[in-house]
């Protein structure tokens, strides 16, 4: 029952989110035509949900530890539903302002999400089954995704108020759920099943205090963070835009046929990464595995510069561009996260992938502003154009990053591209704190 919860609770979540880019013609509709509703207004809608998330990743941690993981998860899929109820009524009731709010309280409440659903899990179940359970929770939520970029551009032409209410009666759902978690949590807790959970006192002042450590990660710590901000920011902006792209250019799909292409990355990454995870654990060289996850994504974003100037080859269609895209984001979730949890110090561990999600989400503000910018403000076709260039420059840009990162590593010792079994051997001496000569000790003998 717990298992189904934590699948189910974010699962509102990601279907609300791209929302907007799955019914962006129709909206555009709805609100009067591209005049009222530009395409700055429509990426603003996914620019305002990363607002909160700039502060938000260095507090919600002591807020869930404050207020305990089972009131944590039912306020803040609260937020989420409350934020999509008010997009909704102003959707309904053609307010632009109202939409902003409600996405921003989606954007507060997501961050909290995924830290209370990451709390439950680590109660429930041993250390030695999490990797599997976390892959049925992606799976479950990256299929959220999926299923809204097919289901609600057919909603949509039934009626655009249907589409959106759509969205809240699933975060309702989530919503519900976060109340089943609990009321299981709580049973699970009186029967002895988990633990008691414990309310930590870590102090504000502490938390900030800790954060000037971020200024002593190592270089490729910073490397690896740039390199995943860049890389999100150009996957889920393409998200965002690509159904339009693939609607205005080239062979200028129908909206249903945009919205499937969009939904096959997702589809992709419910099933990929677990595979990555184990070939990359099993094998290692997990450099080289994000360098080539960069190299693919900068294909896919080129192949796209190639669709909407109106190449009509097989490998510059719509179905090849996205394949490869899902391939790359599968690959990288799979190498970029455990990479950045082996190179920093395990006290510093947290405060790195908050720094990771910060830049993440200033990713996701600048990229979409600057591309709304300009398709906003130049005629088409070049809008698009202009559009793909961008998503093609940041692309590059993380795949550079990602080659300097590699070849810092090997100018250190190269551990981030050793094999599995050596990669085994570095992190059990971390853990047991044997010595560095032990460890090169260990090495040798396997070699």
């Amino acid at each position: 029952m717990i298992l189904l919860c934590l699948s189910l609770i974010p699962y509102g979540l990601y279907w609300s989110y791209d929302i907007p880019g799955a019914i962006q013609d129709n909206l555009t509709r709805w609100f009067g035509g591209p005049t009222k509703y530009t395409e700055a207004d429509h990426l603003m809608m996914y620019s305002v949900y990363s607002y909160p998330n700039l502060l938000t990743p260095l507090f919600v941690g002591y807020f869930i530890d404050k207020v305990g993981v089972r009131y944590g998860a039912i306020i803040t899929a609260g937020l989420i539903l409350s934020g999509q109820v008010l997009y909704s009524l102003g959707v309904q009731f053609l307010q632009y302002w109202l939409c902003i709010i409600g996405r921003i309280l989606i954007g507060l409440g997501g961050e909290g999400l995924f830290v209370t659903q990451g709390k439950f899990a680590t109660r429930w179940f041993p250390g030695d089954k999490l990797s599997f359970l976390f892959g049925i929770v992606i799976a479950g939520s990256r299929l959220g995704t999926a299923l809204n970029f097919v289901a609600m551009p057919a909603l949509a032409r039934v009626s655009v108020p249907l589409a959106v209410w759509m969205g809240s009666v699933v975060c309702g759902v989530s919503f519900v759920c976060s109340g089943v978690a609990y009321w299981v949590d709580l049973r699970g807790e009186k029967l002895e099943i988990v633990g008691p959970y414990e309310y930590h006192q870590t102090s504000l002042k502490k938390i900030l205090l800790s954060m000037k450590d971020l200024i002593h990660l190592p270089k490729i710590a910073w490397l690896v963070i740039f390199e995943t901000a860049s890389f999100y920011a150009c996957f889920i902006t393409f998200l965002a835009v690509g159904s339009y792209i693939f609607q205005h250019t080239g062979q200028f799909h129908s909206e249903a046929s945009a919205s499937l292409f969009i939904s096959i990355p997702n589809f992709l990454s419910i099933i990929l990464p677990p595979l990555f995870g184990k070939l990359i654990d099993l094998k290692g060289f997990t450099s080289l595995w994000v360098s080539l996850s960069n190299l693919l994504q900068s294909l896919s974003m080129g192949l796209l510069l190639c669709y909407a100037l109106g190449m009509d080859t097989a490998l510059c269609s719509p179905w090849v561009v996205v394949s490869i895209s899902g391939i790359a984001y599968s690959m990288f979730v799979s190498a970029t996260w455990p990479m950045i949890a082996f190179i920093v110090e395990e006290d510093k561990v947290g405060r790195a992938f908050g720094a990771a999600v910060i830049l993440e989400n200033l990713g996701y503000i600048i990229i979409p502003a600057i591309i709304g910018h300009f398709q906003t403000n130049l005629p088409e076709p070049s809008k698009y154009y202009v559009t793909v260039d961008i998503l093609l420059g940041v692309s590059t840009f993380s795949f550079l990053l990602s080659i300097i990162a590699l070849i810092t590593d090997q100018a250190n010792g190269g551990k981030l591209n050793s094999d599995g079994k050596t990669k085994h051997l570095l992190k059990e001496s971390l853990k047991t704190k044997i010595s560095q000569t032990d460890t090169e000790k260990l090495i040798d003998f396997k070699k």
